[in-house]
């Protein structure tokens, strides 16, 4: 393999890598916090992606600039989910939250396909190549990588440097302590479902740049997210992150060197050998 080949693969791989780790995050931010296996977190990204397209259409706003009200939107979405649904299953068994985010994910899909259509659509950006040590890369995803990973930063800065990322860590921790020294959880729980879901609604943002997309789009991104959670630890933040730019580009590499086909299947197998090999995930634990 030559070094244009290598750097074809490794800004494909690490474009869809760092959206993979975005969705992984919120995931991951969700599962830390109040316990939830949000099934439905695929469709908030469609949600996210159509926010992109319609902001194209209508405004003329690049995916970058999408990400701003794909954030916003997404992250009141998540608290009408949240003051609805979700905090009425905090601290119930798991299988309930795995109900009720799998019926509110065909409930999602089916209205997004009712509403939308099943036509599959793109966002026009960045239709360029870029020459990098002789290899030809698509610009978008080289914009996409960095703007994923930079706001993959963003998140983390936020959840160790700020008071509100203190008490999401205290909450994660310890509900029951932290609202004894005057956390108020529920506040808490409905922040950081509104995050979680901002972030899946950004990765849709920027999804819509690199992959054609249509309703049903957020069945194959939750499937790559779960396993980008499993690789780098349950609840770990910048877990998913290594997790998920690894996955991204052994994935590049398979259907670069192999098969289109087969790469699908790769996250799949990254799974069975992570929890054979190392079942806390590559970093462990939580963050």
């Amino acid at each position: 393999m030559n070094t244009a080949t290598l750097v074809v693969i490794l800004v494909s791989g690490l474009a869809m890598g760092a959206i993979y780790a975005l969705i992984a995050e919120g995931l991951n931010l969700i599962w830390g916090v109040m316990k939830i296996v949000n099934l439905a977190h695929g469709e908030l990204l469609m949600i996210g992606a159509f926010t992109a397209l319609y902001a194209a259409q209508l405004a003329g706003w690049n995916p970058l600039v999408a990400m701003i009200p794909a954030f916003l939107l997404l992250f009141a979405v998540g608290l009408g989910l949240n003051a609805t649904l979700m905090r009425r299953i905090v601290g119930a068994p798991e299988l309930t939250s795995l109900l009720l985010t799998f019926g509110l994910s065909i409930l999602i899909t089916n209205l997004g396909v009712i509403a939308l259509g099943a036509e599959f659509q793109s966002v026009d950006f960045l239709q360029v190549g870029v020459s990098i040590a002789g290899g030809a890369v698509a610009a978008n995803q080289l914009v996409v990588a960095v703007a994923a990973v930079a706001l993959s930063f963003v998140m983390y800065g936020v959840l160790r440097r700020t008071r509100l990322g203190r008490a999401i860590r205290a909450v994660a921790i310890d509900g029951e302590m932290a609202e004894r020294v005057g956390i108020n959880t529920r506040r808490i729980h409905a922040i950081t479902f509104g995050l979680g879901a901002a972030l899946a609604g950004v990765a849709g943002a920027l999804v819509s740049s690199i992959v054609p997309f249509n309703p049903l789009v957020g069945q194959t991104f939750i499937l790559k997210a779960f396993a980008v959670v499993v690789l780098g630890g349950m609840g770990n933040f910048m877990g998913a992150l290594v997790g998920g730019l690894l996955l991204g580009v052994v994935e590049a590499a398979e259907s670069y060197l192999w098969s289109v086909q087969l790469s699908e299947g790769v996250a799949f197998v990254m799974i069975i050998l992570t929890l054979l090999l190392r079942p806390s995930g590559i970093l462990g634990g939580r963050s």
